[in-house]
């Protein structure tokens, strides 16, 4: 592990530090590298050059920024004044890099503010290689056919547990007015149980159509996606869709686009715990933004999974060769953000 000495006295003592790295490296089997509140780099584990092909020594004193790709540095601008404007905040990136080399590479990087502590004073970056396309294409058709058997047995159970329990009450209400003088009241209810069975069979079947790729237009989609949620009174959504955003947009990206959408939402449902939540598309320039908000719990970074709904959304952040953003501050609610060129 390569520290240079002058960093000694900055961190108040090279063994304390030279622990704490080592304990970092061995939990999380990451690059570390370690910032200063200006973002200039002031120390890099050894690992970082098999990441990147640098030396530590080689980064130490260089501007973070200044190894980003170029369409990433106003963004990553905004988020690291985001984190170190708050004690132990932390966020989640996935982002090229150029390395040695000048070559762009993809990488996760998960960044934490310890700027509050005297002993570091600094911002930790814990980085790993991107994952390879083509496992995680392997990775996802695996969970398109494991979501397809799951889209199955749910409208099995919905068939049996809601819809034929709705009409076996409607043949019981019709079943008795047959038998009654007063048959108005009775025959009144049967009508609004079948209207109930027609409204539920319709519900469910909205749910399981899938949009085609190639005719799918993005607002309208998104409109359709939030109007039951919007119904249910539990979570309102703002949406803020630009004109110019959506006109740029190809077939092939909207259809991306939608399923992050598709997936954020779904996460702010099972997750977040949130009341209010936003989604805005802009064009900046050549880049399109989007981003998901809401004002949940928001969640350790620690805490996701392989195969999770926001491993989903950085695949197909991929897809569109775009960058990838989280900062889900615990107790603050969650901001993602994407963008990508047109």
């Amino acid at each position: 592990m390569c520290v240079p000495m002058d960093q000694a006295t900055t961190y108040h003592g090279l063994s304390f530090y030279t622990s704490l790295l080592d304990v970092l490296l061995n939990q999380f089997s990451h690059a570390v590298i370690l910032l200063n509140q200006h973002a200039t780099i002031q120390y890099a584990s050894d690992n970082i050059e098999s990441i990147a092909g640098f030396h530590p020594s080689e980064l130490t004193g260089a501007s973070l920024y200044h190894f980003l790709h170029p369409d990433d540095v106003p963004a990553a601008r905004q988020q690291f004044d985001q984190i170190i404007g708050q004690h132990r905040n932390s966020s989640a990136s996935f982002v090229q890099i150029r390395d040695k080399q000048g070559q762009p590479i993809w990488i996760n990087a998960v960044a934490q503010n310890l700027m509050g502590l005297p002993e570091l004073h600094t911002v930790v970056i814990l980085i790993r290689k991107g994952e390879d396309l083509a496992a995680e294409d392997m990775k996802l058709a695996q969970d398109v056919a494991f979501a397809r058997e799951q889209e199955r047995e749910y409208l099995a159970t919905e068939l049996h547990d809601n819809i034929n329990q709705m009409i076996t009450a409607t043949k019981l209400l019709v079943d008795t007015a047959i038998l009654q003088p007063n048959k108005e009241e009775l025959l009144k209810l049967s009508s609004e149980h079948l209207q109930a069975v027609s409204n539920e069979i319709r519900s469910l079947a909205h749910s399981m159509v899938q949009p085609d790729q190639h005719h799918l237009e993005l607002h309208s989609a998104v409109t359709n996606l939030l109007h039951i949620l919007h119904t249910t009174g539990q979570i309102q959504v703002q949406t803020n869709f630009e004109e110019a955003a959506l006109q740029v947009l190809t077939a092939t990206q909207q259809f991306q686009v939608f399923r992050i959408i598709q997936e954020g939402i779904n996460n702010i449902i099972r997750h977040a715990k949130a009341t209010q939540a936003a989604l805005s598309l802009q064009r900046k320039a050549d880049l399109i933004y989007l981003t998901i908000s809401d004002n949940g719990t928001g969640f350790a970074l620690s805490a996701i999974k392989p195969g999770s709904g926001i491993t989903h959304i950085t695949y197909r952040t991929q897809l569109l060769n775009g960058h990838f953003h989280i900062r889900a501050p615990e107790g603050e609610g969650t901001n993602l953000e994407i963008h990508f060129p047109i």
